[in-house]
């Protein structure tokens, strides 16, 4: 498939191995709070242990989720809240008079047609990030790296938007 071969850019093992996914208790997203939202928006693999997601200590994270669930979620937030993402396509943003937040997405000046992005780290997690991008003739594409390092995803989100412009370019 397409996503295997996507897979295979970043690295070989991605194109040629399964891999292997967690199923989560009903129990334990029920628990957390957020089930009938994400059950609303299709993110079944997805559920947070507390409020910021962070890990919670060294063996537990402190959220959990897919890369096709947060491909969704960017999807959803694109439709519904695209304010959200609003400062996601800039180097840094004002936040009132006092304040004002830098951007830590390495790839943002590489990827033209910005439309959001996400990026986060921790420990257990690795390096996360999902970005939006128009692709061309309004044709918006997701891309999402999940567990990669804290350097990498930014590298390894690059190769699979410049793959993705590849394959818009041929068809």
């Amino acid at each position: 498939s397409r996503a295997q071969e996507a897979g295979g850019k970043v690295h070989s093992d991605f194109e040629q191995k399964f891999i292997r996914a967690e199923v989560i208790s009903w129990e334990k997203l029920t628990e957390a709070g957020a089930w009938s939202k994400a059950r609303e928006l299709g993110l079944l693999k997805t559920y947070y242990v507390n409020p910021t997601g962070l890990d919670t200590n060294v063996i537990e994270s402190g959220s959990y989720g897919s890369a096709r669930d947060m491909a969704f979620l960017m999807e959803y937030l694109i439709s519904h809240r695209p304010e959200i993402l609003e400062g996601t396509t800039r180097e840094t943003v004002s936040l009132g008079k006092a304040h004002t937040a830098t951007n830590t997405n390495e790839a943002l000046p590489i990827i033209p047609g910005l439309i959001g992005s996400k990026t986060g780290f921790t420990d257990l997690a690795g390096g996360n990030l999902v970005v939006a991008f128009d692709a061309g003739l309004n044709r918006p594409i997701i891309v999402s790296v999940l567990g990669s390092t804290r350097e990498g995803r930014f590298k390894d989100v690059t190769t699979l938007v410049r793959y993705a412009q590849d394959i818009v370019t041929l068809e």
